[in-house]
Order: C-alpha cells, then sequence, then structure tokens
C-alpha cells in the first residue's frame, strides 16, 4: 500500500490508497473504490517501490537457501554483522556402532559357559553314578543319549524360531551328551565293545555334521568332526587291528575334507587334516613301517591337497605333504626289508605326482621367468625334491641299492619334461635340483664336483639355446652348492692325491671353467629378480675366489716337500692374481674388480712382510720382495695411465 505524501501532491489533501497491478505496457496504479482519484506515482515512489520489492525477494531467497541440506552448492546471501556474531553450532558426528560388553557377554559368553556346564554336569553325573551304583550302567547310557536327542531337538526348534545362536549350541551340547554316553559305554562301562562305540560316535558325528551342513555353521561341523576324531583315544580297543582304525580316520577325515571344501571352511580343513595325520602317529605308530600305513599317508596328503585346491590356507596346504614326507622318512625300510622299501618308494612316489598335480596350475608356478613369489606354493615345490630323495634313499629297495641315484635321476627327467614344453622356469628349476641330489647319492667327493659342474653349464646352455629360463636360475645356487662340495672334499683329506693331476685338482678345473662359461654366456634381463639379474657377477665371484682358494692350496701341495719354496710360489702367484684382477677391472671398468685385486695386493704385501722376511733365506727373500716390486709398479703405473687419460667410469 503506499500512501502519497501530501506536501507533493497536487489539488486537495485526500488520503488515497491505490493498488498496484499488472499491465500489459508496465506498471499502472488504479484507484479503489470509494477511495478517491487516484494520484499518478513520481519517480521517487517507483524507486522506492522497487528497492522495497528487492528486499523482499532477497528474503525470500535467504529463506529458501536456509532450509537446504547441508552439504548442497547453493549461492548463498551475505549476513550483516550482526548475524556473523551470532555463533553457529557445529554438526554434530553421528553415533558409530559401538560394541556392547553386556550384550556380547549375555548372548555369547554365557552361552559357551552354559554349554561347558551342562556337559561337565553330565559327565560328573555319570562318573558319580558309576562310583555309587545307582542305577544299571545301561540305563545311564541310554538316558545320556536320550538327553542329548532332547537337547539337540530343543535347538533345532530354537534355530527355527530364528535364535540360531542359541538353537546351534543346544544342537552341539545334544552331540556331547551322546558322545559322553557312549564313551560310557564303550570305555568305564564296558557294556559294548570299543570298536562298536566308535562306530556309534561316527554315526552321532556323521547326524551332527549333517544339520552343520543343513544349517551352514562351521562351529557345528568342527565339534562334530573332533568328537568323531578324538573317540579312538578316548575309547581305545587293545583288540582293534591298526587297518581298521586307518579306515576309520580315513573316512571320517576325508568327510571333513570333502564338507570343508563344500563350504569353504579353513577350520575344519585344518582340524580334519590334523587329526587325519596325526592320531594314528600317536595311537599306532607302528603301523607306518609296513605298505598299508605309507600308503595311507601319501593318500591322506594329496586327498587334503585336492580338496584346498588354489585357497590360501597355507597351514593346511604345508602341513599335510610336510607331515606325510616327514613320517614316510622316519618309517622308510623299519619293516620287512623288501615290502617296506617297495611300499616306501611306492608312497613317495604317490605323494610326488598328487603334489605336481595340485602345483599343475598355480599362478607362481607358471611363469617363464623364475620369480619365486613368497607363499607357500614357491616354498613347497622346492622343499619337495630334497623330502622325496629323503625317502627313497632311505627306504631303497634291495634291488636298486646298487644305483641309488635312479629313482632321482627319473624324477627329474619327469619334472623336466612338465616344464619344457611351456617354458615353465620353476619345474625347470626343480628338475635341476632332482638332477643334483641324483649326483650326490650315486657318487662323493670329486665326481660329484665334476657333474654340479656339468649341471651349471647345462643351466646355460638351454637358456641360450632354448629360452629355458630355469636352468639359468638353477646355474646360480648350483654354483655356491658345487663350491661346498670342494670344500667338503678339502675336509675329507687329500692324502695320496697328486698335486695339479689329481682327482681334486680335476674337479677344481672343471668348476672354474663351468662358472666362467657360465658367467660369460649369461643372459641378463631386467625383468628377473635381483639376485638373478646379477647373475654373471655371482659366477664370475664364484670363479675367481676358487682360482685365488684352489690355486694357493695346490701350489702349497706341490711344493710340499719345500717349506721356502712353498712361501715364496704362493707369495708370487697372490701378487699375479692381484695384478690380474686390476687389469680386468681396468678392461671391464669395474671399480668393484679393481678392488678385489688391491685387497689381494695388500694381503700379499703383509705376508711378504710378517711371514716371508722372517721365515725365507736371503735369496728366496730377494725373490718376493723383487715381485712384490714388480706388481706394485704395474698395479701403480695403470693406476697413472688411467688417471692421465680421465680414468674409468666408477662402477
Amino acid at each position: 500500500m503506499f500512501v502519497c505524501p501530501m506536501r507533493r501532491c497536487r489539488g486537495p489533501a485526500v488520503k488515497t490508497v491505490t493498488r498496484v497491478t499488472p499491465l500489459a505496457s508496465g506498471s499502472g496504479v488504479q484507484p479503489i473504490e470509494g477511495m478517491g482519484d487516484p494520484a499518478p506515482p513520481s519517480g521517487d515512489d517507483l524507486r522506492r517501490l522497487d528497492e522495497r520489492l528487492a528486499r523482499l525477494e532477497r528474503a525470500v531467497a535467504d529463506l529458501a537457501a536456509a532450509r537446504e541440506p547441508r552439504g548442497v552448492d547453493l549461492p548463498r546471501w551475505k549476513p550483516s554483522a550482526a548475524a556473523d556474531a551470532r555463533p553457529v553450532p557445529p554438526p554434530q558426528p553421528s553415533p558409530g556402532p559401538s560394541l556392547d560388553i553386556e550384550q556380547w557377554i549375555g548372548a555369547k559368553g554365557l552361552l559357551l559357559v552354559g554349554v561347558l556346564a551342562l556337559l561337565a554336569s553330565a559327565g560328573f553325573l555319570l562318573k558319580y553314578a558309576f562310583d555309587h551304583g545307582w542305577i544299571a550302567p545301561w540305563v545311564r547310557v541310554v538316558g545320556a543319549v536320550v538327553i542329548g536327542a532332547a537337547v539337540a531337538g530343543f535347538g533345532e526348534r530354537e534355530v527355527a524360531l530364528e535364535r540360531r545362536r542359541f538353537g546351534l549350541a543346544m544342537v552341539g551340547a545334544g552331540g556331547g551328551l551322546a558322545y559322553l554316553g557312549l564313551w560310557a559305554a564303550g570305555g568305564p562301562y564296558a557294556l559294548i565293545p570299543g570298536s562298536m562305540a566308535v562306530l556309534l560316535v561316527a554315526g552321532v558325528t556323521a547326524l551332527v555334521a549333517w544339520r552343520a551342513l543343513h544349517h551352514g555353521a562351521q562351529p557345528l561341523a568342527l565339534w562334530a568332526l573332533l568328537g568323531a576324531l578324538s573317540a579312538p583315544l578316548f575309547l581305545p580297543d587293545p583288540n582293534a587291528r591298526p587297518e581298521t582304525f586307518l579306515a576309520y580316520l580315513g573316512v571320517v577325515g576325508g568327510a571333513g575334507m570333502l564338507l570343508a571344501w563344500v563350504h569353504s571352511w579353513r577350520g575344519a580343513m585344518a582340524l580334519a587334516v590334523f587329526g587325519t595325520l596325526v592320531f594314528p602317529a600317536i595311537l599306532t605308530p607302528e603301523v607306518f613301517g609296513r605298505p598299508l600305513g605309507q600308503l595311507y599317508l601319501a593318500a591322506v596328503a594329496v586327498y587334503a591337497l585336492g580338496a584346498i585346491g588354489e585357497r590360501h590356507w597355507g597351514e593346511s596346504r604345508l602341513f599335510a605333504p610336510l607331515v606325510a614326507w616327514v613320517t614316510l622318512a622316519i618309517h622308510a625300510g623299519s619293516g620287512a626289508a623288501t615290502a617296506a622299501g617297495w611300499g616306501g618308494l611306492a608312497a613317495a612316489a604317490l605323494l610326488l605326482a598328487g603334489t605336481w598335480r595340485h602345483q599343475w596350475r598355480l599362478p607362481s608356478l607358471l611363469r617363464v621367468e623364475m620369480r619365486p613369489e613368497d607363499d607357500d606354493h614357491s616354498f613347497l615345490s622346492l622343499l619337495t625334491p630334497f623330502l622325496f630323495v629323503l625317502v627313497a634313499v632311505r627306504g631303497t629297495p634291495p634291488l636298486l641299492l646298487p644305483v641309488p641315484g635312479l629313482v632321482p635321476l627319473l624324477a627329474g627327467l619327469v619334472s623336466a619334461a612338465l616344464g619344457w614344453r611351456e617354458h615353465r622356469a620353476p619345474w625347470l628349476f626343480t628338475a635341476f635340483i632332482f638332477l643334483m641330489l641324483a649326483a650326490a647319492v650315486q657318487f662323493t667327493d670329486a665326481p660329484v664336483v665334476v657333474l654340479w659342474s656339468g649341471l651349471i653349464l647345462m643351466g646355460i646352455l638351454v637358456d641360450v639355446r632354448f629360452d629355458q629360463r630355469g636352468g639359468a636360475a638353477a646355474a646360480v645356487p648350483l654354483a655356491g652348492i658345487a663350491m661346498g662340495g670342494l670344500v667338503m672334499g678339502l675336509t675329507r683329506g687329500l692324502d695320496g692325491e697328486p698335486a695339479l693331476r689329481g682327482p681334486w685338482s680335476y674337479a677344481l678345473y672343471g668348476y672354474v671353467a663351468a662358472t666362467a662359461f657360465a658367467a660369460a654366456f649369461w643372459r641378463a634381463r631386467p625383468e628377473l629378480p635381483l639376485w638373478l639379474r646379477n647373475g654373471a657377477a655371482w659366477l664370475w665371484a664364484a670363479a675367481a675366489v676358487a682360482i685365488f682358494a684352489g690355486g694357493s692350496l695346490e701350489l702349497d701341495r706341490l711344493f710340499a716337500g719345500s717349506r721356502l719354496a712353498a712361501g715364496l710360489a704362493i707369495s708370487v702367484f697372490w701378487l699375479l692374481y692381484a695384478g690380474a684382477a686390476v687389469w680386468i677391472g681396468f678392461r671391464v671398468r669395474r671399480r668393484l674388480v679393481r678392488g678385489v685385486g688391491l685387497a689381494v695386493a695388500g694381503l700379499a704385501a703383509q705376508k711378504i712382510v710378517l711371514v716371508d722376511l722372517s721365515s725365507l733365506e736371503a735369496l728366496w727373500r730377494v725373490g718376493s720382495f723383487f715381485a712384490l716390486a714388480l706388481i706394485a709398479l704395474a698395479v701403480a703405473w695403470g693406476y697413472n695411465r688411467a688417471r692421465q687419460t680421465a680414468g674409468p667410469p666408477a662402477s
């Protein structure tokens, strides 16, 4: 509404009320009937009217913006200083889920305590009734089984009423009461034979496992499996045959592994593997000295690996084959010579074939490169050859005693054939391990080192010629193992062998030639791991160490009759070695090689000053110091010449 000021209106001072209405040509003013004639508005009046409308529009926009949810990016009107002075409370974070201790104790803790107390009270009641002869033993047994069935039925009803946790606990408690009743019948009461009691316990276990499978409850399956596996421990039958016991454990453990495989229950798999392999070793260890027991071990381990598949269950994947291998190695050859030998060998072959079948499609063992991952797959594949050869050697049948290396040789050839076609480096690497062990069990001392040196050459050749990178990867550890064979030959003594032309000398020559050849033809690849990327350096280092140590020993043996000549010869050899190392270091532009030469030169200088000076005669001293002077001057000249020509780059 608008009130015209009296001093600005023409005519009589009449109070007029006007209404603003939109017109086609703009804005106009119409009078309200009965209120007098309208007065035309001035420019100031229209301007004030527009300002008031603008303020109203801004107020409406501010109210709409205040109602928008937080987090939406809308244009806001800047509040005045008075509005800024009012503190705005920060948004309160929504409370997250918190652990309800009371609910946990009431729902889980007390439930566990109640189940255990129920089983304990039943066990104490059976014992008390047995001690005091209250009622007939068969009544006690039947009562325990009937009450267990009733408790299990009550638990099923609770599960149907959607009280799953409580109901499953009651089902497990009912199975436990039935276990106790059958244990009393076959144990202290002796109402039924122990073997029959075990079978009845297995039947109860099957029922509990069936309900666990139906409800998808792993704890219930664990309870059932534990009751079945431990039944022979608490219900021993002295008249039971070990074969029957193995058959029982095999059936129970196999069913548990199958159940774990279907539902991917890791705990059930671990318990089944443990009970199936460890319980026989506790109760009837003598059965593993027979072919049936040895084949049982291999079959259980292979079945477990098949049930595990590619799942990352390292505890079961490693435990099953390792326990089988170790048990076979302990008991191999402990029974009748021929039967036990062939039985252990057959069990080892079965376990090896099962392990290979399990590893055939594992991603970490399908690589063209030898990149062992930090997992149980690679660890088991590298450990299997050693365990297989250990079992095969300890239980070698009499027919194979003249050629104990035949079995590892065949295993190595099969492994090489499996990995050759698809260039699987881990499989070819394993084949070289088998061949190395075959040489070790067939021969001794120098021939073993010669054969190992040949394997080093073979590994490099199959890589260069056929791109089989597992062979090159095997050459590096073989070089270290062969050097250990040289050292072991020294510890056994070289008495009676001529210097420079005895078996140990020939082994030394072959080793140096093989490692140097392998280093020269090494194919460096940037995608290899660091320990293989520097394979050439490791091989050169092995050759250099063998030349230095072996040459010194050979000179000492060559001049064994003259201490003076031996001392001078070793000093000169060290100086020549140092000069050669420095010269090679300049040629290949490697600071490390030059540093080795300088270190050997310093060692030779100390020997000449501290040892030769006091032990050699005058003429021999002249020779030692003259050789030192020549080598020192030659090395110094080489360094000055390199400095004059700006020197080789440091590396």
